[in-house]
């Protein structure tokens, strides 16, 4: 066995691969663990109650659920889960997950990449439109990204407000700790509008981790989505937002290039959502989701790291796990980010 290293759902405890033996075929193990803690830091810590962000059993559910055919039939769709091989409960109530290991041939994406999964988001997103009648499984989250905002933004200002001085020579390349504390503060206080925006939103099931690392291109037309520990029902363009912000927030996309990404993530999901039916007054609200998605998850989160660079131990995680490079290597990508972001919400905010 070897184990995975990478930013895992705050219920994983560890992720192992099984390399294939005596004609058994290599599959992936992954314990999810009551016990284990928010170990990332990203944001809340783990939930026991299924209303919880975090609820640790909800990938569990899911896998168990999609193997049974309770979500439906996804096998002609361009977007689906690796197979669940098998269920393990242990002792201190631990839940082992035998997945189907699925190579991805592509070690970095083009912007066509990310248009074309983009398209497959959509496709997925718009075949599962929620009908008010429905009434979805309890492990499902409900207003993910309204439970997300009011509970991660508050510690973002927090943090920001209480920079050490070692902290704000360390962060002062990147960007100005005043200026941020006001866009973010900002963003707090417009909450009641943001929130009264996402509510009217047509809801999806939607994965809600979409980033790129959880998404393997294994054929132009097929891609395989990962850690399912946030799925439920949320506001259309919840999945394409995630995709763009959260690929930038880890340097997955040119920093440069960000403008040229985010509208190539919102081509592709209009493209995806047209092709599941989606009828045209509800294309015509997507852009505006899209970016108040990408305000309400990133605005204010993506300075989440801030209150670690002054710490070598948390820092090195960052390092590793998030940026997969140096923070002086990552800090021009970071101050990009920043700015793209700060104007993107100030629109939103008008």
């Amino acid at each position: 066995m070897t184990p995975l290293t990478g930013h895992f759902g705050a219920a994983t405890e560890q992720v192992l691969r099984v390399a294939a033996h005596e004609g058994n075929p290599g599959h992936i193990l992954k314990v999810l663990s009551p016990h284990a803690g928010n170990i990332h830091g990203m944001g809340p810590g783990i939930g026991r109650d299924p209303r919880d962000c975090h609820y640790w059993a909800r990938e569990r559910y899911f896998y168990e659920a999609h193997d049974s055919g309770e979500l439906g039939v996804w096998s002609d769709g361009p977007l689906r889960p690796p197979a669940l091989l098998g269920v393990t409960e242990g002792p201190d109530g631990a839940v082992t997950l035998a997945l189907e290991d699925v190579a991805e041939p592509y070690e970095r994406w083009s912007l066509t990449d990310y248009r074309e999964v983009a398209e497959h988001l959509g496709a997925f997103n718009g075949a599962r439109l929620h009908a008010a009648s429905q009434d979805p499984p309890e492990w499902m989250s409900r207003g993910w990204l309204r439970w997300w905002f009011g509970s991660t933004v508050p510690a973002t200002i927090s943090a920001l407000r209480t920079l050490t001085p070692r902290a704000r020579t360390a962060v002062s390349d990147v960007l100005d700790p005043v200026a941020a504390v006001a866009r973010t503060t900002r963003i707090w206080r417009s909450r009641t509008a943001l929130l009264d925006r996402l509510d009217a939103a047509p809801v999806a099931l939607g994965h809600l981790d979409a980033n790129r690392l959880n998404l393997l291109r294994v054929s132009p037309d097929r891609t395989v989505a990962v850690d399912w520990s946030y799925t439920g029902m949320e506001a259309l363009g919840a999945d394409a937002a995630q995709l763009f912000a959260s690929s930038a927030a880890r340097l997955l996309i040119p920093a440069g290039e960000l403008g040229i990404y985010h509208d190539a993530v919102l081509e592709g999901y209009l493209a995806g959502l047209r092709s599941a039916g989606v009828p045209v007054r509800v294309l015509a609200g997507v852009p505006a989701w899209y970016d108040l998605a990408i305000c309400l998850r990133w605005g204010a989160t993506h300075l989440f790291w801030v209150r670690r660079v002054a710490d070598p131990e948390l820092l090195a995680v960052l390092e590793e796990r998030w940026w997969s490079r140096t923070y002086d290597s990552a800090a021009p990508g970071l101050a990009l980010l920043d700015a793209y972001l700060a104007a993107l919400t100030e629109e939103v905010l008008r």
